[in-house]
């Protein structure tokens, strides 16, 4: 018997757990500006963590649609590929203007032997989740 192939499919579901959308805005990866949301939830763990989602494309209602074989909605979705894995950072910060927001930095993953002990003032050692 062949296994199901569900490659280029999926299905998108009511939310079951709590997901609370926190942050908006972009992040340059790689020299392209990405579209991004920070959601916060808990882990299995139950402690409060802070997940970053990428938009990767948009949808919208079938306007065209005659028959109901046709979609009911249709849009477009970039092609992603795995291709690497990157650090993040991120600090909390207060503009000229005294708006909150959070600064991010994305970089190489350091190697084990790269690593070197944070310093005493070292931004990440925060309370982050935001």
């Amino acid at each position: 018997m062949a296994e199901y192939d569900n490659t280029n499919s999926g299905a998108l579901y009511s939310m079951r757990d709590h997901y609370e959308v926190v942050r908006q805005g972009k992040i340059n990866i790689d020299g392209t500006d990405q579209r991004v949301i920070a959601v916060k939830r808990n882990n299995k763990a139950g402690e409060p963590i802070v997940e970053l989602y990428r938009s990767i494309g948009t949808i919208k209602r079938n306007e065209n649609k005659t028959q109901d074989k046709h979609p009911d909605s249709r849009g477009m979705i970039e092609s992603l590929s795995q291709d690497s894995v990157k650090s993040i950072a991120a600090w909390k910060k207060v503009s000229k203007a005294g708006n909150e927001f959070i600064s991010v930095a994305i970089s190489e993953i350091q190697r084990p032997d790269q690593d070197k002990a944070p310093a005493e003032d070292d931004p990440l050692d925060d309370d982050i989740p935001f």
